[in-house]
């Protein structure tokens, strides 16, 4: 799944190859030349390159791609991808179920593998508290690969507000009669971040990533080498109302009904007819009249065509307009079903392969290795497999998920439909870093962003801190401001 990074350098004649960027930097035949296509995606918000970094020549080997090396030099080639027509032998949703519970119960066993203890981390949430409650229940049955397992969870007060999860994972420890050890989050002090931009010679990463390294690092001192978290249940079992095409392309308008009627019970009828509409016809029309449907709405709507970065400089915008037409969309499939496609663009988002490298690269720091068993390869392949209404039902999301796990979660768990939300910890930065980022900045990378632009920007989040784009593209620019210090 590429959770590993991989960098390596090519010039004809040597392969460089290393986990982290500056082992590569530091020989001295390799140009540190900035990479201006890469640094305009992150500048913008918006994540197109699967291979690049942000220098240029050094490049990621891409997930599920080996490279095979020879005097021609490396070449790639994809060694796994989902079987989009692979199709299940079950005809009731109950098998479909009971199969799910086998594979998640399997995938469980296989990333528990340690000599040592292993951590989990709880923050009771659907996802980890299952994988919890899976180890904990193989672990008594004698079927688990390790001797012990410990969970941990982050500490959040309840002055947070929804970054507090506390109740929800104490409530997973007394059902299991095991205790969670409660980690504060860390806190990363701005120059943290900078430093760590300087030695790794990369994006330093968001604060809502490093607040876990006083949990990882927790661990370590209990014994444990391993972790297992919850990355992967959003992605794979979240779901969409493209059921609705589903049961139209196959003219199933028995469970067509059922959607139609559960989603009216959960939202009302005028939603459910809206989505039979917007999710179930449209989809299954040809893309050329999507395309066209879609001009005429943002004709009539007012919106144009232009997808205008305001707060980058105009060369800046003109090389992201560039990268939205060269870089095709990697996911352009033809798939079996409507729901596929949602899982193909999650499957090669460009942003989440960079955070799971990154995520492996900053708990390996703390002396971790983070397995992911909702992102195993089988459990992915079941998930396109499966169709759309088992993963979303009326208002209820990861159904099938649920429905497996109710004899194994607390009913506090199960029945949980809301999320935390932590970006407090980049909060906490960006409202102290106004002058950085409107004064300081414009001022020292003028050929990246505009100064009116850029404090615009800060008024869209002043304006709004919880909501949208503008937190994470403020601390993207601070980023990459920081990574390229010693280079320009």
């Amino acid at each position: 799944m590429g959770s590993k990074p991989f960098n390596y350098h090519w010039d004809g004649k040597t392969l460089a190859f290393a986990s982290e960027l500056p082992a590569i930097l530091a020989l001295p035949w390799v140009k540190q030349e900035p990479n201006e296509g890469m640094l305009a995606e992150m500048l913008a918000g918006e994540w197109y390159s699967r291979d690049e970094t942000l220098w240029n020549g050094i490049l990621r080997l891409i997930a599920a791609h080996r490279m095979v090396a020879g005097n021609q030099g490396p070449r790639l080639e994809q060694y796994w991808q989902p079987d989009l027509w692979a199709k299940l032998p079950f005809r009731k949703d109950e098998e479909y179920i009971e199969h799910y519970r086998e594979l998640l119960f399997e995938c469980v066993r296989r990333s528990s593998r340690s000599h040592w203890p292993v951590a989990i981390e709880v923050s009771g949430g659907l996802d980890s508290s299952a994988i919890f409650c899976v180890a904990e229940h193989l672990r008594r049955s004698n079927r688990l690969l390790t001797h012990c397992i410990n969970g941990y969870t982050l500490g959040f007060t309840e002055e947070e507000g929804r970054a507090s999860e506390l109740p929800y994972a104490r409530a997973v420890g007394e059902y299991l009669g095991l205790r969670i050890h409660e980690a504060p989050p860390s806190r990363m002090p701005l120059s943290w971040f900078a430093e760590r931009a300087r030695s790794g010679r990369q994006f330093p990463g968001f604060p809502n990533l490093s607040m876990h390294a006083g949990l990882w690092q927790q661990t370590v001192s209990h014994g444990s080498r391993v972790t297992l978290g919850g990355l992967g249940g959003d992605q794979w079992l979240q779901g969409s109302r493209a059921y609705y095409a589903e049961a139209l392309a196959q003219l199933h308008l028995r469970t067509l009904y059922d959607c139609l009627k559960t989603d009216a019970t959960a939202f009302g009828t005028r939603k459910a007819v809206s989505w039979l509409t917007r999710q179930g016809f449209f989809p299954l029309l040809p893309t050329t009249l999507q395309e066209g449907l879609r001009r005429l709405v943002r004709r009539v709507r007012g919106s144009g065509t232009s997808n205008a970065c305001y707060w980058l400089s105009p060369r800046m915008g003109e090389v992201i307009r560039m990268r939205r037409e060269l870089i095709p969309p990697s996911h352009h499939r033809r798939v079996r079903s409507v729901g596929q496609r949602a899982l193909l663009e999650t499957l090669y988002d460009a942003y989440d392969a960079q955070a799971m490298e990154d995520l492996d690269c900053m708990s390996a720091h703390c002396g971790i290795e983070m397995r992911h068993p909702l992102h195993d390869p089988k459990l992915v392949q079941y998930a396109f497999s499966l169709p759309e209404r088992l993963r979303l039902r009326g208002d209820r999301t990861k159904y099938i998920h649920v429905q497996a796990l109710k004899n194994f979660l607390p009913k506090t768990i199960l029945e949980r439909k809301s999320k935390a939300e932590f970006s407090i910890v980049l909060r906490e930065h960006l409202d102290r870093m106004q002058a950085i980022l409107t004064e300081t900045i414009p001022h020292e990378r003028s050929t990246w962003v505009d100064r009116d632009g850029m404090a615009r920007l800060f008024r869209a989040y002043r304006d709004n801190p919880q909501a949208g784009m503008p937190k994470w593209i403020l601390w993207s620019i601070y980023g990459c401001h920081v990574s390229y210090l010693d280079a320009i």
